[in-house]
């Protein structure tokens, strides 16, 4: 029995080795970040605080007051000090591109929406981080879960390297007769993070099925969670109670016309 177990400590800890070793040069691995051009331009810091509690920024993954927080098994940062310590330049890679300053790349960053931010919504964003006060960092470690560099490690988590904005169809500028893209802008940077960036390929339903609201209906579900004939929506619950009241009546109208338009409708068949 004892050989038995010096052998199973032996495969553990030199499977652990590997692993361990596997997962830094995972992690250690660069990338080449793409030539956008990006010059921060000073910003309304309400509409950053908007930004910040619509897109999840505050009051989520970073913790309640974006001061960093244990997040599915990763350690997501403080906010209030990461917008001062980091230049814009920096900061747009990291959330358009998912791609730290030295190269290597984030794991948990929801970059394939945050790719789609405006410049003025991210100049307005960092404009608000860096307007309040560094925060003690609520998280001390930048440790990964045992789990999760498992997963890593053997390629079942990816890094969220994006590629070239609006390659492909489904996310090209969808105008309608008057020219507003507003709706569009909201689906293909906020929607997509739950459903996905078709609007219907993500973990919550697809968006096709808006085509059956009146716009009263997706108001209620987006600042109150209630959805029609009163079916169950646990997520859009907390999204209406802590995210989403966020929302201008503008802005809903805008995503309920986009959500409607024949041009939706035809790219995501």
């Amino acid at each position: 029995m004892k050989k038995i177990s010096i052998a199973c400590l032996f495969l553990i800890f030199s499977g652990g080795g590997i692993l361990v070793g596997s997962y830094f040069i995972k992690t250690t691995q660069t990338y080449e970040k793409q030539g956008r051009t990006f010059a921060y331009r000073g910003g309304d810091k309400e509409n950053g605080k908007r930004q910040a509690q619509l897109r999840g920024c505050s009051l989520g993954c970073h913790g309640k007051n974006s001061e960093g927080a244990p997040y599915d098994g990763f350690a997501a940062p403080n906010l209030t000090g990461l917008f001062k310590d980091y230049s814009a330049e920096a900061i747009e890679s990291v959330l358009r591109q998912g791609i730290r300053a030295d190269g290597t790349a984030l794991y948990k960053m929801p970059s394939s929406t945050f790719q789609y931010i405006t410049d003025q919504d991210l100049s307005d964003l960092i404009a608000y981080y860096r307007s309040i006060p560094r925060l003690k960092d609520a998280v001390t470690y930048r440790k990964i879960s045992l789990t999760k560099m498992m997963q890593i490690s053997i390629g079942d988590i990816q890094p969220v390297v994006v590629g070239a904005t609006n390659q492909k169809r489904y996310n090209r500028p969808a105008y309608d007769e008057q020219g507003n893209m507003t709706g569009h802008y909201i689906a293909h940077s906020i929607c997509a993070e739950c459903h996905g960036q078709t609007l219907e390929d993500g973990f919550a339903p697809s968006l096709r099925i808006v085509t059956t609201y009146q716009l009263t209906d997706l108001t209620k579900l987006l600042t109150l969670g209630e959805a029609p004939e009163g079916r169950p929506t646990d997520l859009m619950k907390y999204m209406g109670a802590v995210h989403y009241p966020a929302f201008k009546q503008q802005e809903m109208t805008n995503l309920f016309e986009y959500l409607n338009m024949e041009l939706f409708l035809e790219t995501h068949e």
